[in-house]
């Protein structure tokens, strides 16, 4: 089914399944490359036409405009990010398909929305956010971290603090990274000390 050196140009080859109504097609449009289809639809190894096309290579692309439609509009709001992880690669492009999808489901109950990118970018702002709020409120009734209760002590120790500011310019982006370093020392009811360091990162652009 794969193309090789003895495959000529415009040639077919066809594999049907003894069991169901599968067909495989592999079609070479031009030497060492290869298209391979399978069909439910179809069941015999009719070609037609000048380049002598399979029918189910016509028939694919008699009615692939609205995949072709749908890669560009995922392409322009995108979750996907480089990955070597081909499950990650697959979930990203379940995410952008669904968002898609429920997009389209959105303007079809809403024929009021406006049908523009920016209306698409801002539902997509606001399907994520709903998305994530569920889990940002689970987070806000589990139980308080252990910095927190730290932190709390400290207010009722003596504390002494040090405070280290350093800031990372990056040109390239135009923005710096504001690195904060607060250094704690800590004494307990055992006159224990406790050693606690808190960073923070808070990032202001220009």
């Amino acid at each position: 089914m794969k193309a090789n050196t003895k495959r000529e140009p415009q040639s077919s080859l066809f594999a049907f399944a003894e069991y169901g109504k599968v067909t495989m097609c592999s079609y070479v449009p031009k030497k060492n490359k290869s298209v391979i289809l399978l069909s439910t639809m179809h069941s015999d190894n009719s070609v037609s036409g000048a380049k002598n096309k399979p029918e189910i290579m016509q028939y694919d692309n008699s009615t692939k405009r609205g995949v072709d439609n749908m890669d560009k509009m995922v392409t322009h709001y995108s979750t996907k990010r480089r990955t070597c992880r081909w499950p990650f690669a697959m979930f990203y492009n379940m995410t952008d398909t669904a968002y898609l999808a429920s997009y389209i489901i959105y303007t079809c109950n809403n024929l009021l929305a406006k049908k523009s990118s920016h209306s698409r970018r801002t539902f997509y702002r606001e399907l994520g956010k709903s998305l994530a709020m569920p889990s940002i409120e689970h987070h806000q009734h589990q139980p308080v971290p252990f910095i927190h209760r730290v932190l709390k002590d400290v207010s009722q120790s003596s504390v002494h603090a040090i405070f280290v500011n350093h800031t990372i310019n990056n040109k390239a982006k135009q923005e710096s990274l504001a690195v904060f370093v607060i250094g704690l020392y800590v004494k307990n009811t055992r006159n224990q000390s406790l050693n606690v360091v808190l960073v923070t990162y808070d990032k202001m652009f220009q």
